[in-house]
């Protein structure tokens, strides 16, 4: 908004002003390249303090860029733009033409940018723990589902098959003193009932057993 309100006197006035705009524009976009170029640009005017009075202050841009770079990478990525944002400072501050104000200002320079990296760290660290937590969950309720199944296969096992089991073998029993077709029939049902059963349980114990292999996703 100081672009608006602040007119340019001169031409060299108005092409810093454009220089300085265009990491401003950028810093939604691409964050370390801004904050490089406010870097650069720091630099730059402080050497040139006459090309660069009456342009727009780039310090709510540049903790702008601290804040998206602490939030977007890592801690240790936006340590090292912190400090270096405080070593540019610290440079500046020791030119003759800027030493009494910089020097003076220094700790206010150095606690915004700190608070602006811790910023956008806090917003990341509070998104990775929510991941985590959902991934917790999911992991309990893929432990919950396990063992549901495991207990469904062992209650299989436990009645079912023993009932099948002792109805085949009662018509083996009667087919060995008389071999009638209702006894062939129950005991060709009962021992087809009782495979398939097995085949349940062991598809149950496959599953089970892919799943504590395969992460929860």
């Amino acid at each position: 908004w100081e672009a608006a309100v602040i007119r340019p006197s001169d031409a060299i006035t108005v092409a810093a002003t454009v220089i300085v705009l265009m990491p401003v524009i950028a810093t939604a976009f691409l964050p370390r390249l801004a904050w490089l170029s406010f870097q650069v640009l720091s630099i730059v005017s402080a050497l040139r303090p006459p090309v660069f009075e009456g342009v727009p202050s780039t310090h709510f841009s540049l903790l702008f860029a601290l804040g998206l770079i602490a939030y977007r990478h890592g801690t240790r990525t936006a340590i090292g733009v912190l400090s270096g944002s405080v070593a540019v400072q610290l440079l500046t501050a020791m030119l003759p033409a800027l030493h009494g104000s910089l020097l003076r200002n220094m700790p206010s320079f150095i606690a915004m940018y700190a608070l602006s990296t811790l910023l956008g760290c806090s917003l990341r660290w509070r998104e990775e723990l929510f991941a985590l937590r959902l991934g917790v969950q999911r992991i309990r309720q893929h432990n919950i589902l396990l063992q549901r199944n495991a207990r469904l296969a062992q209650r299989i096992h436990d009645s079912v098959t023993g009932e099948l089991s002792f109805i085949a073998r009662l018509a083996q029993q009667q087919l060995r003193s008389s071999d009638t077709a209702e006894w062939r029939q129950v005991n060709d049902s009962a021992r087809k009932a009782l495979q398939q059963v097995k085949q349940v349980i062991d598809t149950l114990d496959r599953t089970e057993q892919r799943n504590r292999q395969e992460p929860a996703h």
